[in-house]
């Protein structure tokens, strides 16, 4: 079976690139068991519901030592592979216990967690440094880590060159649910329309962008695809006192098909820096997949650069191109999605072969003794929330100050029972 140390994604996080990459992983394993962990101070018992084909969430209590306990020992009387969907995934005692426990671990790292928080800049430095505590276990713990670029693998090597002996890296691109490999066919117009689809994080470069929509809308139809609408309207009549000149939409991956296809360019001004050098953004594929030119800050985003990635600098003229130049820029974009596709092939079949390898098949056992279990701690939630107040107030006890102050006390007496 595969434990999965994060919840099953609802409808509103396919919003998320995040979310993308763990249904498009769930996708790749139907025929398997498979369990998804989701620690959570909204639910308070235990419970087992199903979520896809072959598919569960174990919803446990955020702060319920015996519930964690009573899932380690469950999952760690059964041989499993456990899947780690980017060290967010480790953040707590528990996910860590069931990830060192596990036979066989797989970390999918999607990102760069540290950097990306040092770039936020909103978290103080002693939350970064857990979180580098959290990729150094994911890194140590990991038997195949699993990178969406080059440059990401090269920065985990450069980062824990101490600890990469035996380390089986593999290489899987995000491949979105909105990208595709049809072949592509647009409108000549007079007017082209320009498409931002994303997120509106500090390394999106939102400012940027709407600084870009205030040059040229004129010149083109703005589109953006957001996952926080009002995000962008505050900040573009913010900036520039009037409302933001184009259309705005916040939709799921499964409806963005038509939109891309009627889109001419896409922008994507990330900066030059490590977060964006190791990154694979969801959009840049679903942009070259659908016969969008990529209009850019800097090139250095991921591998594709190295690929040969035709895009267009944010400070050049749209209109300055000839229909044949935008042409042949598709279709040399066109010959890269290919490679990544086939790249990305070649990865899943090293996963499944992994998967098929390391699996032990405990599927009815499993289900059976997870159902009764629920309904038996179920049962005795009293007594479990008794051992909950207890461990608390024990942990309370064992970090008081009084307790630690008392402590040679303690080893006096030790010594004279003895």
């Amino acid at each position: 079976m595969i434990i999965f140390l994060n919840n099953y994604p609802n409808a509103e996080e396919l919003k998320d690139g995040y979310y993308n990459r763990i249904v498009f992983i769930d996708n790749l394993f139907t025929d398997y068991l498979r369990f998804y962990i989701n620690e959570s101070s909204s639910v308070d018992s235990l419970s087992l519901k199903p979520v896809a084909l072959n598919a569960y969430q174990i919803n446990v209590p955020i702060n319920s030592f015996a519930c964690h306990e009573f899932v380690c020992q469950i999952f760690s009387s059964v041989q499993v592979v456990t899947y780690l969907h980017s060290i967010y995934g480790i953040n707590s005692s528990f996910k860590q216990s069931l990830y060192k426990k596990a036979k066989y671990k797989i970390w999918d790292v999607h990102g760069v967690v540290p950097e990306e928080l040092i770039m936020l800049n909103q978290q103080p430095i002693s939350v970064v440094n857990e979180y580098n505590n959290y990729e150094h276990l994911a890194m140590q713990e990991s038997d195949y880590i699993i990178c969406v670029t080059k440059k990401m693998q090269e920065h985990l090597l450069n980062k824990y060159f101490k600890i990469q002996q035996n380390k089986k890296f593999i290489q899987l691109p995000i491949l979105s649910i909105a990208s595709s490999q049809d072949t592509f066919v647009k409108t000549e117009r007079k007017i082209p329309v320009v498409i931002y689809s994303g997120g509106v994080q500090k390394w999106q470069s939102v400012n940027k962008m709407l600084d870009w929509v205030y040059n040229n809308h004129t010149k083109a139809r703005i589109l953006f695809l957001v996952s926080d609408v009002e995000f962008i309207k505050f900040s573009y009549r913010n900036l520039y006192l009037q409302e933001f000149p184009g259309e705005l939409l916040s939709l799921l991956p499964k409806d963005l098909d038509s939109y891309y296809k009627d889109a001419d360019y896409g922008l994507i001004l990330r900066e030059d820096c490590l977060v964006n050098n190791v990154a694979f953004p969801t959009k840049l594929i679903d942009y070259i997949s659908n016969g969008i030119i990529p209009i850019v800050d800097t090139k250095n985003i991921g591998d594709f650069n190295e690929l040969g990635l035709q895009v267009i600098n944010y400070h050049d003229e749209i209109n300055g191109f000839l229909d044949s130049q935008i042409n042949e820029m598709r279709e040399l974009n066109d010959k890269i999605l290919q490679q990544i596709y086939n790249i990305a092939d070649s990865a899943i079949v090293d996963l499944q072969q992994i998967m098929a390898n390391s699996y032990v098949n405990n599927d009815n056992f499993m289900i059976v003794l997870m159902d009764k279990l629920c309904n038996i701690h179920n049962k005795f939630s009293d007594v479990v929330k008794q051992l909950d107040r207890v461990q608390n107030e024990l942990s309370s006890i064992y970090n008081s100050k009084s307790w630690r102050i008392t402590k040679p006390l303690r080893w006096l007496l030790s010594l004279l029972r003895n």
